[in-house]
């Protein structure tokens, strides 16, 4: 080892803005399923089967397809593995992580411009 270190503060600019990309990917996902499952409606069918299988009845320990369905998609409060407050706090983690690296790169560029000799004009 000679003692040098070599930082590419470029690419961790680049792979900042990547970072935050994807994290608006995720949230435009996540929207465009809720609204692709709102506008798609009640798609069982209009019989006691169907609504036995959205709404059954309440002393089953069953909750039925239309409560899981909403809480799952849009309300989150039955402690779901990836509900909306979790797909939310996903997304913030990818711009965190974004801005982290943004800072870091901006750092080390700033160590590099301060300890770089420059040729005198």
């Amino acid at each position: 080892m000679d003692g040098k270190i070599s930082i590419d503060t470029s690419a961790m600019m680049a792979a900042s803005s990547e970072f935050h990309t994807h994290a608006e990917t995720l949230r435009k996902i996540w929207q465009d399923l809720q609204g692709a499952m709102r506008s798609a409606g009640e798609w069982w069918g209009d019989d006691s089967a169907g609504h036995s299988f959205a709404d059954p009845d309440p002393k089953k320990s069953y909750p039925g397809y239309r409560v899981i369905q909403e809480d799952m998609l849009f309300f989150g409060t039955t402690s779901n593995a990836c509900g909306p407050s979790e797909m939310e706090q996903m997304v913030n983690y990818l711009h965190s992580l974004g801005d982290a690296l943004g800072s870091w790169g901006s750092y080390w560029k700033y160590v590099e411009d301060a300890n770089t000799i420059k040729p005198k004009k």
